[in-house]
């Protein structure tokens, strides 16, 4: 899963095929590159490649698997499968932002989840959220709980960023075949200090193995007093 947010376009980069990747390049936990669509659909499909962008925030859990970071500073590069390559500038300045990125290898491979019964998760890992105004914030929480008779997810982030709280919370995004969940947040609101401001957002995640853990990630999105904002993150859970 990838999440990123540019000026006044936030968006996690979801799967259109069976999992988030269907392809990817791995170094000592450390993404290297990886297939999905581009950050705007019309493009479609391609390899995206950590060109001259730094990992930064980068984090793995033994007990799940997964791995964590965010790519920042230079430019990331996505060559689509027809056309020329596109260069993504995340100098975090401006209206540049991170793309944050969480990985398993339970992503390419069939899985097994339970049929049926409930289970909450843990954080357990996070990126340090940014916004695309060139701001680091802090997921203050983030929670996750799955209903497997269902097959349904639902989940809640709440982040401090540039002195403003964003808060986004979902109920009922469904779980398909392989493991993987996407959908809208039914609420997000941005807490200035003065005011609170509705804004929108959306997710992607998956789970691993036996719903041992799961990875997500997200973008929130709001007309602040700097503008249109998008503010994007990734978050990493352990079964409890």
């Amino acid at each position: 899963v990838v999440s990123y947010g540019n000026s006044g376009a936030a968006g996690s980069i979801s799967s259109v095929r069976s999992n988030p990747f269907s392809t990817a390049t791995i170094n000592d936990n450390d993404l290297q590159s990886f297939e999905n669509d581009y950050i705007t659909s019309s493009v479609g499909a391609g390899t995206y490649t950590q060109n001259s962008a730094t990992t930064i925030d980068l984090g793995f859990d033994p007990n799940t698997g997964i791995a964590w970071g965010r790519w920042q500073a230079g430019s990331a590069q996505f060559e689509p499968a027809n056309g020329s390559a596109i260069a993504i500038n995340l100098n975090n300045s401006g209206n540049e932002n991170s793309m944050h990125w969480v990985y398993s290898p339970d992503q390419v491979q069939n899985i097994a989840l339970p049929s049926s019964g409930t289970a909450g998760f843990s954080l357990v890992g996070n990126t340090s959220p940014t916004d695309n105004h060139g701001n680091i914030g802090i997921l203050g929480t983030a929670t996750m709980n799955a209903n497997f008779t269902n097959s349904t997810v639902d989940s809640s982030v709440a982040i401090g960023i540039n002195n403003q709280v964003w808060n986004g919370s979902a109920s009922g995004w469904n779980i398909n075949s392989s493991g993987g969940f996407e959908g809208n947040f039914d609420t997000v609101d941005v807490n200035t200090g003065s005011s609170t401001i509705s804004g929108t957002g959306n997710a992607a995640g998956f789970f691993t193995n036996n719903a041992n853990g799961a990875g997500m990630g997200f973008s929130l999105e709001a007309v602040t007093g700097d503008g249109p904002t998008s503010v994007s993150g990734s978050a990493i859970f352990q079964k409890d």
